[in-house]
């Protein structure tokens, strides 16, 4: 997976959205909480383009995570019960300072259908 490649198929205003996205996230876990979307007054937009960045496997929606090994718990990110608006960034594609333990998130989360 080349994130190149995969920036490539989406369009400008994904682009955008994943950059801002980024831009809101952890360095240690790439999981950022996007509060501003709350007051987005056409938020269908926003989530026709979240949805498309979950398609390209860029992001995943962050879930509540049932039973984590204590390491995950240890997460300063609000895991058990995430924020309305929170999302991660696939640590394969960008590496978070925490890249094991991204990773183990990320396969925690399931990609939404």
């Amino acid at each position: 997976m080349d994130l190149i490649t995969i920036l490539t198929t989406i369009s400008k205003a994904e682009l955008i959205l994943f950059e801002e996205i980024k831009s809101n996230c952890l360095s240690d876990t790439g999981i950022a909480v996007m509060n501003c979307f709350e007051s987005v007054p056409n938020i269908e937009n926003i989530y026709r383009r979240i949805n498309k960045l979950i398609e390209a496997n860029l992001i995943r929606k962050m879930i509540q995570i049932e039973n984590p090994d204590p390491e995950i718990e240890d997460l300063k990110s609000n895991l058990l019960t995430p924020e309305r608006y929170t999302y991660m960034i696939n640590p394969d594609l960008i590496i978070p300072w925490k890249y094991e333990l991204s990773k183990k998130v990320w396969d925690l989360i399931e990609p939404v259908k």
